[in-house]
């Protein structure tokens, strides 16, 4: 569930961004930058789970 609802964040922020999945994709930096941003989130969310 987590999962998709993290897709489904991904395609907003980047509409908001105005960027494209081909984008990101194409590009090292923006690619490097997505992948440290997705850590964190997951990072934080593991931390809600035990604060629960």
């Amino acid at each position: 569930m987590k999962r998709s609802c993290l897709l489904i964040e991904l395609d907003d922020t980047l509409d908001a961004l105005e960027l494209t999945r081909e984008q990101i994709v194409n590009s090292i930096t923006l690619s490097h930058g997505l992948e440290l941003a997705r850590k964190e989130v997951l990072h934080k969310y593991s931390l809600e789970e035990y604060e629960l």
